[in-house]
């Protein structure tokens, strides 16, 4: 096996059109059902984060495989009532070798899918060989410039445009379904099959379909990903606010808001809009935190078996003024994450909707076949200690809040509730609208 552990970044809902090189052979890898099962048990029991009764595993401690297997069997069509998880591995991997070759690969598919599914906890899958292939094709090497999240139904909504693309130059709008690519439905494909069909060759064009019908065609090109984007607010009793949409928080990502700040001058108010904020590292996130808090606890992140990395604010901050965090309904882990470590600061305000914080490490392994194995091997935890995944977003202000339709003005958005609550806050009206 070939194994990749990847223990801070949060699970791959999300994906960013943009350039993609690789290359592979045509043909798929065999699945080999002893390797692959063998190897899983193996992974569960050494990594896998979740004790049966959902608290963390410590030494010597582990999941309980027969429930898995159970749910495994079910899917491949075996009725089987096994005494053991070694008895029901063997009649489970005889059952997939008898099978014929042209339905191997889908039940193993089904099967481990059901494995996965009864682990407790966590968020836990796995990639298809066939959509590994699909993203990896030589061809793939220019995007379109549209940032789209998986949801947990399986459809996919564009969350984010990137300056100067062409999904940007066609004017797409984010928070709409996207729900064709050429003519293939994509609910419930991986995002990797996505990725593989969107991307392609430059200037060869792909057809995209909206979920209400709508349709647009798109040349492929190559984009230039912004991380940091901002304006400055003007306020009425002088001074200025700095919007600022923070898209990702990654190793450089302080750097950039030190040098901006730095630039910028005193502000006497900062809005960190996270709601574009797919990308980067936990990591990241915490060291993004450093830069507004002072010498206290940000949070920390956990692996089986008691190992914890904490990360602690130390005492220079550049910025003391007031701070406004702004989480959407589409938020991810790393914009939680970062709103958790800022939110117990005195002068800071989260506005968002109420919402479930989850935020897991991964152990990302290939098992048989060239499957890509993602299963839970930590948690990510807030200032006062406890797994985000046990707590709610940590919201000041409770309101629903849909993805920005365009990036940050010189005034709040009269088209973007939030932006004209915290100008209402701030003193600042909106103008612009539409």
């Amino acid at each position: 096996m070939t194994q990749r552990a990847i223990t801070t970044r949060a699970f791959p809902g999300l994906l960013a059109l943009l350039i993609w090189v690789s290359c592979s052979g045509p043909e798929l890898p065999p699945v080999d059902p002893a390797e692959l099962f063998v190897g899983l048990d193996r992974i569960v029991t050494s990594e896998y984060y979740f004790q049966a009764d959902g608290q963390a595993a410590t030494s010597g401690e582990t999941v309980d495989l027969l429930p898995l297997y159970a749910a495994a069997l079910q899917a491949a069509r075996l009725t089987l009532q096994p005494e053991s998880a070694e008895q029901a591995r063997d009649a489970l991997i005889t059952h997939l070798n008898q099978v014929e070759a042209s339905e191997q690969r889908e039940l193993v598919y089904d099967s481990l899918n059901a494995y996965l599914d009864a682990l407790p906890g966590g968020e836990n899958t796995f990639v298809r060989t066939e959509s590994r292939r699909f993203q990896d094709r030589e061809s793939n090497s220019a995007g379109v410039g549209m940032v789209l999240h998986r949801q947990d139904d399986g459809r996919f909504l564009i969350v984010d445009v990137l300056e100067g693309s062409a999904a940007y130059r066609a004017e797409i709008e984010p928070g709409r379904e996207l729900a064709r690519v050429d003519g293939t439905e994509i609910r419930g494909r991986d995002v990797e099959e996505v990725v593989g069909r969107i991307v392609g060759t430059p200037e060869s064009e792909v057809r995209l379909d909206y979920a209400d019908g709508a349709s647009f065609v798109l040349e492929r090109g190559a984009v230039n990903f912004r991380g940091i984007i901002n304006a400055s607010w003007q306020l009425a009793g002088g001074g200025n606010a700095e919007y600022i949409m923070l898209r990702n928080a990654a190793a450089d990502t302080p750097g950039q808001l030190r040098g901006l700040l730095g630039r910028l001058g005193q502000r006497e108010a900062i809005v960190l809009d996270l709601r574009k904020h797919y990308h980067g590292t936990y990591e990241g996130c915490f060291a993004v935190a450093d830069l507004f808090r002072r010498g206290t606890r940000l949070g920390s992140l956990a692996l089986r078996n008691g190992n914890e990395r904490v990360f602690d604010a130390d005492n220079e901050v550049l910025h003391e003024g007031r701070i406004f965090v702004i989480l959407g309904k589409e938020a991810s882990a790393f914009a939680v994450t970062l709103a958790a470590a800022l939110a117990p600061a005195p002068n800071v305000t989260v506005i968002g909707p109420d919402m479930p914080a989850h935020a897991f490490l991964s152990h990302v392994e290939e098992l048989s076949g060239g499957i890509e194995l993602r299963i839970t091997n930590g948690v990510v935890k807030g200032p006062d200690g406890q797994a985000l995944y046990q707590a709610r977003a940590p919201v000041d202000v409770e309101m629903p809040v849909d993805l920005p339709a365009r990036g940050p003005l010189e005034s709040p958005d009269p088209n973007d509730p939030v932006q004209v609550r915290v100008g209402e806050m701030l003193g600042v009206s909106p103008t612009g609208g539409t």
